[in-house]
């Protein structure tokens, strides 16, 4: 049966308000055209390190920091230390991107345009959730477990879905993980051979979820061995994904 949803407006200061935070967690998500990370006991990514060039793909995250000035690369695990730009320089106009070729800065209006343009709402919202703790139980910034995440990112995006994950996974409507757009569900049996655990799809095999008990908000890898044994299948919420979209 496919998931009935309600949805509330959002005024533009609401939205003004959270262009920070959309922006900070959503550029994170741009360089995701990354090596498969090892093979870890929880399947998370290893932490950056400095140093590498700079690609076309890779300089937005840099134009977007500057834009709110900061660099958000530098608190998230989601690059390998090859694939980590250097900060912008404070005194520069453009960014490196190859030899031949430089961009100029963004204005966060155009940054948060082209974030619109790649991502649905639930999914940059999910993304600017990034660092938070897992609290069970928690459904808020100060703390969510896996389900809260999503019934947190949903519902500020206006779309109401149920609170638990079994709830989740007999309501949405199933999706091939060949077909996954950002924004749909990954459901995972990871306790007792039961729908145990959801994230949200975000691009190219990475997600992002609240993972357990003394960790935080970040991204995984659907290839990553634990979690290419434990996903059972991937679920679309109506008006969650980008061909569904009503406009923001």
């Amino acid at each position: 049966m496919e998931l009935g949803f309600y949805r509330t407006p959002l005024s533009r200061r609401t939205r003004s308000a959270r262009l920070p935070a959309l922006l900070l967690g959503a550029t994170l998500a741009l360089c995701v055209t990354v090596p498969v990370w090892a093979a870890r006991p929880d399947g998370e990514a290893p932490a950056p390190a400095e140093g590498g060039s700079v690609t076309l793909h890779q300089a937005l995250p840099q134009l977007v920091a500057r834009a709110v000035g900061r660099n958000p690369l530098s608190e998230f695990d989601l690059l390998p230390a090859e694939q980590v730009p250097p900060p912008p320089a404070a005194e520069s106009s453009t960014t490196a991107v190859n030899d031949s070729e430089v961009m100029p800065a963004e204005s966060p209006g155009h940054a948060a345009e082209a974030l619109n343009t790649l991502f649905p709402l639930p999914a940059l919202l999910a993304m600017g959730m990034l660092d938070v703790p897992y609290v069970r139980g928690g459904t808020s910034t100060s703390g969510v477990d896996c389900s809260g995440l999503v019934a947190y990112a949903f519902r500020q995006a206006g779309l109401q879905v149920p609170r638990t994950v079994r709830e989740m996974f007999t309501r949405v409507t199933p999706v091939a993980l060949d077909d996954l757009l950002p924004g749909d569900l990954v459901f995972f049996k990871v306790r007792n051979n039961t729908v145990s655990h959801v994230g949200i799809y975000i691009a190219a095999g990475r997600f992002i979820h609240a993972p357990r008990t003394g960790k935080f908000v970040t991204f995984a890898n659907l290839n990553n061995p634990y979690w290419k044994k434990r996903i059972v299948s991937g679920g679309r919420v109506l008006g969650a994904v980008r061909d569904q979209l009503m406009p923001w």
